[in-house]
């Protein structure tokens, strides 16, 4: 399963773009800010409808619209010759297969019969009131009134789609988002997450969980408790102790951290720890139809860079289950 092309209309610095994808691993080449990064992202948002590993519902802000497409929106409000609200458009036009049957139609802007997904970001008709308010006085109109939109995601057959009803997998690497030790931390963990099987990720909880259960029980800790229970009435007229969080948010991965050669992840070079947050994503992305990645740091060497990238196309081009791949990189 692969995608063959790709509209993206009005997505941040993409305002008209339609690309076609050659069969095996494509690298995107471009100078900065000319969108290569943008791409990907649009290809993920179409994917999974999520932007930052989180549902795109909860992630939309006006800033994701074409600037220039914004302020020729605001201008024409403001010459009284008022434009329709804009709209974001992606279409991703896949490869014929059998398993993508569901998703096969021509409800797509190019009218052909083809397996694909669409997704619209686009005003809801529910708010057109609203809406009119909000255009009524254009002096005071500043943006895209972002409250009043909707996503609408589904097929080429005009069916709504839902992340679980999707019949292809796909992953975004990207390592150059991460700035700090924490997010570094957490992003290795989430890789390392999908990577275990779920046996081995239950017998990680359990063990994480025990090992919490131990803290509580250890003398030390108890003797503390105790006395801080002491102190019931004084501070408070509820019992005080200290514990490890138990919490839904405190797993496993918030507890462990990353090692190589039994060093902190987070003290090893930066070209190493981009070039294991890269191969192991590959790794965990195994059953994957569909990888997108990010240029990786610039904190590699030429040689080492080259590696990775020989890496990333012997391991795209070697699996029948993976005939298309696409990696952002700088001219």
């Amino acid at each position: 399963m692969s995608i063959e092309r790709v509209i993206v209309r009005n997505y941040r610095a993409l305002r008209n773009v339609d690309v076609t994808f050659g069969p095996a691993t494509n690298i995107i080449v471009g100078s900065n800010e000319t969108g290569k990064s943008t791409l990907l992202e649009a290809i993920n948002l179409a994917l999974k409808c999520q932007l930052g590993r989180r549902p795109a519902a909860y992630e939309m802000h006006p800033f994701l619209f074409n600037a220039e497409v914004v302020a020729e929106f605001v201008a024409s409000h403001r010459a009284k010759k008022p434009q329709p609200p804009p709209e974001i458009f992606i279409e991703l036009y896949l490869k014929e297969d059998d398993g993508l049957a569901d998703l096969q139609g021509s409800i797509n802007s190019m009218m052909v019969d083809q397996p694909g997904i669409s997704l619209s970001i686009r005003l809801d008709e529910n708010f057109k009131e609203e809406y009119r308010e909000y255009i009524a006085d254009p002096d005071a109109l500043n943006g895209v009134p972002i409250e009043y939109y909707e996503i609408v995601w589904q097929s080429f057959s005009g069916h709504p789609l839902q992340a679980r009803a999707i019949p292809l997998k796909s992953v975004l690497i990207d390592p150059s988002s991460i700035s700090n030790t924490n997010a570094a931390n957490r992003y290795i963990l989430e890789i390392v997450r999908d990577y275990l099987d779920k046996a081995q990720a239950v017998d990680l909880a359990l063990s994480y969980r025990k090992m919490r259960d131990d803290f509580v029980s250890d003398e030390r800790i108890a003797a503390i408790n105790k006395d801080l229970a002491s102190k019931t009435g004084v501070v408070s007229d509820k019992t005080l102790s200290v514990a490890m969080d138990m919490t839904s948010k405190a797993g496993w991965e918030s507890g462990v951290l990353p090692h190589l050669d039994n060093i902190p992840l987070t003290l090893v070079g930066k070209g190493e720890q981009n070039a294991v947050k890269v191969k192991l994503a590959m790794e965990a992305s195994e059953k994957c139809d569909i990888i997108l990645m990010e240029e990786p740091e610039n904190h590699l060497s030429h040689t080492n860079l080259n590696r990775l990238i020989n890496k990333i196309i012997e391991k795209s081009n070697g699996r029948r289950d993976l005939p298309g791949a696409a990696l952002s990189r700088r001219a």
